[in-house]
C-alpha cells in the first residue's frame, strides 16, 4: 500500500518548477483522484492550489489518502536530468520515511520530512468583483518589460483592463478591451497594486489563456490548465 506512478517529464518538471517558486518545503497530498499541493510563499502573500489528476499521469494508483513532506530541490536533483519524453516513476510504500525515483535506469531515495511539522495554508474564501480571460504570453511580456520596477497596477474603467507600471524609462502599459477579454462585469470600475517579483514567479508555468479574478479585497487570481484534466490557481495579494 502507498503510492506508486509513472509520469512524463514534461508534467513533473512543471510541477517541481512551480511549487519551487513559493516555497522550499510542501506537502504533497495523495488519493485516489491524484495529486494535490497547496503553498505558500514565507510571508503569505501569495498561495499556489496545483492540482493533478489521476488521468494525467501515465499510471497512478494510491489505495488510501497520503500526507507526504518534501524538501523540492531534492526532487529537482533528479527531474532536472531529465530530457522532453523522459518517464519518472515514483513509489512510496506505507510507513516509510523515503520516497523511490526512478528515470533512465537511475534509482534515488529522497528522504521525506514530517508533514505535521509544515505549515498549512487554510482554502481561500474570496468574494471577487471581476473576471476575465487573458493570454498568459502578454502578462508575462509586461512583467518582463518592467525590468527593475516593483510595483505594476491593475486597473479597470470604460470596458478596459489594465496593466501599467511606472519605470525609470517611462510609463509601460498592457491595454485589453473589456468585449476582447471577456470581462464581466464590463462596467466594473477598479484598481489595485501588486508587486512584479511576486506574480512573476505566481506565474512561472503558466501557459496559454488565464482565468483572472479580482475586485475590492485586493486578492487576485490567475488559473490555467497545467495539462487536459488538470489546473492550477495563483493568488496574490495587493500590495501598496
Amino acid at each position: 500500500m502507498g503510492v506508486n506512478f509513472e509520469i512524463e517529464s514534461s508534467l513533473i518538471k512543471e510541477v517541481v518548477k512551480a511549487v519551487s517558486n513559493f516555497n522550499e518545503e510542501a506537502i504533497f497530498i495523495f488519493d485516489s483522484d491524484g495529486l494535490f499541493v497547496r503553498l505558500s510563499d514565507l510571508n503569505r502573500f501569495k498561495i499556489l492550489e496545483l492540482s493533478i489528476k489521476s488521468d494525467d499521469f501515465l499510471t497512478y494508483s494510491c489505495e488510501s489518502p497520503v500526507e507526504l513532506g518534501v524538501i523540492i530541490e531534492r526532487i529537482w536533483d533528479v527531474t532536472k536530468t531529465l530530457k522532453n519524453k523522459d518517464i519518472l516513476n515514483f513509489s512510496y510504500e506505507k510507513g516509510s520515511d523515503v520516497i523511490v525515483l526512478r528515470a533512465n535506469g537511475l534509482t534515488r531515495q529522497i528522504k521525506l520530512i514530517d508533514s505535521k511539522l509544515l505549515s498549512r495554508v487554510p482554502s481561500l474564501i474570496v468574494s471577487y468583483d471581476y473576471t476575465a480571460t487573458i493570454v498568459a504570453k502578454q502578462i508575462k511580456d509586461f512583467l518582463k518589460a518592467c525590468g527593475k520596477s516593483l510595483m505594476f497596477n491593475v486597473s479597470i474603467g470604460n470596458g478596459m483592463l489594465n496593466f501599467n507600471c511606472d519605470t525609470e524609462g517611462g510609463l509601460i502599459e498592457l491595454n485589453l478591451d473589456g468585449e476582447e477579454c471577456s470581462l464581466s462585469p464590463i462596467d466594473y470600475v477598479g484598481e489595485n497594486t501588486y508587486t512584479i517579483s511576486e506574480v512573476n514567479n505566481a506565474l512561472s508555468t503558466a501557459k496559454n489563456y488565464l482565468a483572472v479574478k479580482g475586485g475590492s479585497e485586493g486578492i487576485i487570481q490567475f488559473s490555467w490548465d497545467v495539462s487536459q484534466n488538470s489546473n492550477s490557481k495563483a493568488f496574490v495579494a495587493r500590495r501598496g
